[in-house]
């Protein structure tokens, strides 16, 4: 029967040697380098040790305690051997948080069926991140308030940013599916490094896992940056972390490539995020992005390179080969532009929107 159709069953409580029900919560502790490592690690996991709980009548395969700890935060591009590339959207994702929209149409050009994991909802409330981190209240946000902190009192402990908020959603009614699965972060300076910690109610290993991280970790690091300190570990610490049905059989491929090349992670960096030309140019980015989107004609990406910083020009980069491939709109990166980027951050632009390890991890990635 194929994994897509696999139906799952209820597990059986696992008991000890004794005869005791196992503890509920696992207690488990994934180490890896970044999160191309850890995404196959994840699967795994929840593959082997996962137990079957009904969700509003929906069956997930589920572990409940399970950390992950990134040893290097900006190891973060999604390229595993087994699965089509997703930074394109990752990256736009991060980039829709920093500009606090809450517009999903703004999503559509890279996950078109976004708006049906809402319920056909087209702006979002519960899970807009971005105006829970960066909006301004009473004059001031939570951003920048923990900013002060942390340069006031470097070993604080109150540098928490919250995220769920229970007066903005009705939590309680189950056909409500704008509800934040994340809890919210905290930021923690030790041994002159700044560690973050991810707190969640619920995660998707196979698609909100991939995308949340990607997000967070940028988080990490534009504080890190903006603090004038090194970048410590990543923690990322959900209580119910699951899996669908109608995943399996992506998450076969991934674990079968695994099993079978050894192949998992790309080791490639994104160039670092630049604080002040990231805040200096969100809200252009936006406004170049929104034109292009109803004009549907993207040549004016090319104005990302106007914007005099390597991320930058990495972005317009990214989302133009991605746009050319998906879409065949009309403008695509120059041949030098391409090359340039190849050169000094190790991207092969063409023809997926980010690179690849080796020659080996091409062939299973079907390039």
């Amino acid at each position: 029967m194929p994994a897509s159709r696999r139906p799952l069953t209820p597990s059986v409580p696992a008991t000890t040697t004794d005869g005791r029900p196992e503890e509920i919560f696992g207690g488990y502790t994934l180490r890896c380098t970044g999160l191309p490592d850890a995404i196959p690690k994840v699967l795994q996991l929840i593959r082997d040790k996962g137990r079957i709980v009904y969700v509003r009548g929906e069956p997930n395969r589920e572990i409940l305690g399970l950390d992950i700890v990134l040893a290097d935060p900006t190891d973060r591009l999604p390229v595993v051997a087994g699965r089509r590339p997703i930074t394109a959207f990752c990256l736009v994702e991060f980039l829709w948080y920093c500009g606090q929209r809450n517009d999903l149409a703004s999503l559509e050009a890279y996950a078109p069926n976004i708006t049906s994991y809402y319920w056909g909802l087209d702006h979002t409330v519960g899970s807009n991140y971005g105006w829970q981190l960066f909006s301004s209240r009473d004059g001031r946000s939570q951003w920048e308030n923990v900013i002060d902190l942390l340069r006031a009192d470097p070993g604080s402990k109150r540098a928490f940013l919250g995220i769920y908020d229970a007066s903005l959603t009705p939590t309680l009614l189950p056909q409500n599916r704008d509800v934040s699965c994340t809890i919210g972060f905290q930021a923690l300076i030790r041994e002159s490094r700044l560690h973050w910690v991810t707190s969640m109610r619920a995660n998707d290993a196979f698609r909100g896992f991939v995308s949340d991280t990607f997000s967070f970790t940028m988080f990490h690091e534009l504080l890190a940056r903006t603090l004038e300190v090194s970048l410590g570990d990543y923690l990322h610490r959900p209580t119910s972390f699951h899996t669908y049905p109608e995943d399996e059989a992506a998450i076969d491929r991934i674990l079968e490539v695994k099993a079978r090349s050894g192949l998992s992670r790309s080791g490639r960096r994104m160039p670092p995020v630049e604080p002040e030309t990231l805040w200096g140019y969100v809200a252009d980015f936006w406004a170049i992005h929104d034109r292009c989107r109803t004009q549907r004609d993207w040549r004016d990406l090319q104005a990302l390179k106007a914007f005099g910083s390597s991320w930058w020009r990495w972005v317009g980069s990214v989302l133009g080969t991605f746009i050319d491939r998906e879409t065949s709109l009309p403008w695509r990166p120059s041949r030098r532009s391409r090359w340039a980027v190849h050169r000094q951050f190790g991207c092969r632009l063409a023809p997926l929107d980010v690179p690849a390890t080796t020659a080996a991890l091409e062939r299973v990635n079907g390039m």
